[in-house]
């Protein structure tokens, strides 16, 4: 320490220290380099960490998102089933879509109740909106076979809501309907509501629909000045393809009726009409532990050419 506090060796320390400055600022300036690059390449890689855990987040959030919104879409159709239970004075078995059909040519749909539910062939099927959905044309013990409203080979007699003008509606493979046979004096406009009408073809036979079921809507009307019809295309008041769930009237008494000699000879049968359903349907035994919505008949669809398929 006494020789360190001399004033050679305060020289000899300044003059070392002043000729190894830059050789202490370039290796410092090296160490900050290489600890700035080492803690940059640390950020790096966690900010990836960061981003990784937020996208898995994200799609946990995404997919409870998509749940919650099927969970939803689900609600609404079963309330708007629940709604219809109140509109309808018949006894409705609910069901639940299991199987669409895949043939480019037909439009069926299978639920899951069948004959165990009381189910049988030609109950009409119906959806939200007290919307006509189709008809039952085969029936197992824990299913049932639905032919859709757009199916080519189902007719129904149909009424606009605000001229009462008739026609029938039959379905095309296009997903839209064309209701034929409209009298060429009625006026037709787009935006028509269009619903069963629940005509009946004398004292025999009677709509296998009930009336006031809601068929479509009015998109256009196709009118020849020369003809003494004209034609509208609807479009279906529900998706058809898309509903999960279906309503089943069990108990409407449609088809051929109980009226002596007069109806004892059945209708001829239809070649065109889907399997397990005839064109002129018959009536159902009435059932004693499901009450009828009326004592008095309910009126019936007008039936159109056998050739024309199962409906009416």
């Amino acid at each position: 320490m006494a020789v360190g506090a001399t004033p050679p060796v305060e020289g000899l320390r300044r003059g070392l220290t002043f000729a190894f400055a830059p050789i202490q600022g370039a290796l410092s300036g090296a160490t900050r380099e290489a600890t700035s690059f080492l803690g940059a390449f640390a950020d790096v890689e966690r900010l990836r960490a960061q981003a990784q855990q937020l996208q898995q987040q994200n799609d946990q959030l995404r997919g409870e998102q998509a749940q919650d919104e099927a969970i939803r879409a689900q609600n609404e159709q079963l309330a708007a089933l629940l709604q219809v239970r109140s509109q309808l004075a018949y006894t409705l078995v609910t069901g639940t879509v299991i199987a669409r059909g895949t043939a480019p040519n037909e439009r069926v749909m299978t639920l899951d109740v069948g004959s165990g539910r009381g189910i049988a062939v030609g109950d009409p099927v119906v959806g939200p909106g007290a919307t006509l959905m189709g008809r039952v044309t085969e029936v197992g013990a824990d299913y049932s076979q639905v032919m859709l409203l757009d199916d080519p080979r189902l007719t129904v007699v149909g009424m606009t809501q605000v001229a009462r003008s008739t026609g029938i509606v039959q379905g095309q493979l296009a997903g839209t309907l064309a209701m034929t046979q409209i009298a060429s004096t009625d006026t037709v406009t787009a935006g028509e509501e269009v619903v069963t009408a629940g005509l009946s073809l004398g004292e025999c036979v009677r709509s296998p629909y009930p009336k006031g079921l809601v068929i479509g809507r009015v998109v256009e009307v196709e009118k020849d000045p020369s003809a003494i019809v004209q034609t509208a295309l609807l479009e279906p008041a529900v998706a058809l393809d898309k509903l999960e769930y279906a309503l089943v009237i069990t108990d409407y008494q449609g088809g051929l009726l109980d009226g002596g000699a007069a109806c004892a000879t059945p209708a001829p049968s239809s070649s065109a009409g889907a399997a397990g359903a005839s064109a002129t349907p018959t009536r159902r035994p009435a059932r004693s532990a499901t009450p009828k919505p009326s004592s008095t008949p309910t009126p019936g669809l007008v039936l159109p050419s056998p050739s024309l398929g199962a409906g009416g």
